[in-house]
């Protein structure tokens, strides 16, 4: 099977589904109709392959992938595939670990085979190094799947990075949804997110910042909302919000013990419950504080 190629990607899924389901290996896609090529890896290489059979998730890819414009230009029966080598990665090793014993071997093929596909001769360029912006915008665009999320400290030290959603999600305690739709509305710019707990939070990118691009967004209007929302929030986030009607009667099930419990009966994310409480004004009709407030004679 090694090395050999299947032709017509639609029909290479059927006859490959039971050798890669669950496999992890390095793989190489081949234009029939110039010779050009691209090497990529993937810890399941089905999943993998699936995603590029997907047209209309092909043609929502931002950016300039080459392999992406080739597959959607010519068609799934002018592409071929190889399975260049099955790599048995050790279950018991962190997904960052898994994707560097990949990669090694995938800087290896990419040097052999010389692929015109692919944007980056070199990979492995989110592992801890560091790269000019140019460079960091080809490496977001070349991998058409990748989720990479690059983690900051709210004070802008370097957290660490992961290679999907749900991995972030998962270590730093914040919905997978959340972080998905945040840097999908972002714009490529980074944004500012609570843990679920509200005891943290964290500056998350879908590309490694520098430091000078780090500050400038801490020091931005929005940027500067948010850490005076963090220091505010700190000593607040176990404190009681009470709530209020125009009559003077307690809302729902105040007081509330936290923000976060406030946050899910008034519907309204806790920097917007912080604010209003802080200020004792009337949100959508329901009046917020940090105190009870007495009720007029």
């Amino acid at each position: 099977m090694a090395n050999k190629l299947y032709q017509n990607l639609e029909l290479a899924r059927l006859e490959l589904k039971p050798y890669i389901v669950k496999k992890a290996g390095i793989y190489q896609l081949v234009n029939l109709k110039n010779g050009k090529n691209y090497v990529g890896s993937s810890v399941n290489l089905y999943r993998r392959l699936n995603e590029y059979l997907n047209p209309i998730g092909l043609s929502k890819i931002r950016g300039e992938s080459h392999i992406t414009k080739g597959l959607l230009k010519n068609g799934y029966a002018n592409f071929g595939i190889k399975i260049l080598e099955f790599i048995e990665l050790d279950p018991n090793s962190t997904f960052l670990d898994k994707k560097r014993v990949l990669l090694k071997r995938e800087q290896y093929f990419i040097g052999q085979i010389k692929p015109e596909y692919n944007i980056l001769k070199t990979v492995g360029s989110g592992l801890g190094l560091h790269f000019p912006k140019e460079t960091r915008e080809k490496m977001r665009v070349n991998n058409a799947f990748s989720q990479k999320i690059y983690a900051y400290n709210k004070d802008g030290s370097i957290l660490k990075h992961f290679y999907s959603y749900k991995h972030a999600g998962e270590e730093l305690g914040i919905g997978r949804r959340i972080i998905s739709s945040r840097l999908n509305q972002s714009n490529q710019k980074p944004v500012h997110l609570f843990n679920k707990e509200l005891t943290n939070s964290y500056i998350l990118s879908t590309i490694p910042l520098t430091k000078k691009e780090l500050n400038e967004f801490i020091l931005s209007d929005k940027g500067a909302a948010v850490a005076k929302s963090q220091r505010t929030q700190g000593p607040t986030t176990q404190k009681q919000v009470y709530a209020y009607t125009y009559d003077g009667k307690p809302y729902g099930s105040s007081p509330y013990n936290s923000l976060a419990s406030a946050s899910r009966e008034v519907k309204a994310n806790p920097a917007t419950i912080l604010k209003y409480a802080q200020l004792t004004e009337s949100y959508k009709g329901i009046i917020l504080s940090l105190e009870p407030i007495q009720p007029q004679k």
